[in-house]
């Protein structure tokens, strides 16, 4: 009896995956959806270190405080990352392998879509010349690791507060 209720179910739900539908109609209730969003409602951070412990643990943190999470090992990753997704913010480390934070930093602020986005250098660097190289560079904030998750959940809803001019 139970595996008939369950194959009429999934026939029930073929037969209405199969029916046709109006293209502009299914456009138009995306947009919907997409328009009653609102835009301070779950932003979206990117968080980029090389370091996988660390970039899973910022991200369950940032997670739980309400944030959607993209991540990426390296400053390449990072980039292609945003071409597929524009976040709100960059969490950044500094010192990757490959491309580093100061050359992704000078990617982002090199480009129209990314000049403006805020990026927060998370670092394990303590140094006054890196920091001031850094801000030199387009950081928004400077961070040094380790940071309470109180913090940098802080400094993240500022930064944002401060892009939409709240």
């Amino acid at each position: 009896r139970q595996a008939a209720d369950a194959k009429r179910r999934r026939e029930a739900e073929l037969r209405h995956l199969a029916r046709p539908f109006d293209e502009s109609r299914l456009l138009e209730r995306v947009r919907e959806a997409l328009a009653s969003r609102s835009p301070s409602s779950e932003p979206t951070i990117l968080v980029v270190d090389d370091e996988t412990d660390v970039r899973e643990m910022l991200a369950d943190t940032l997670t739980e405080a309400g944030f959607r999470v993209m991540t990426a090992a390296d400053g390449a990753a990072a980039l292609q990352a945003l071409r597929a997704t524009l976040p709100d913010l960059v969490l950044l480390d500094l010192m990757m392998p490959g491309m580093d934070g100061y050359e992704a930093l000078r990617a982002l602020r090199g480009a129209p879509e990314t000049r403006d986005l805020p990026v927060v250098i998370l670092t394990g660097v303590d140094s006054a010349s890196e920091r001031e190289r850094a801000m030199a560079a387009g950081a928004t904030v400077y961070l040094r690791k380790p940071v309470l998750a109180k913090e940098l959940v802080q400094t993240i809803r500022a930064s944002l507060a401060g892009t939409r001019g709240e």
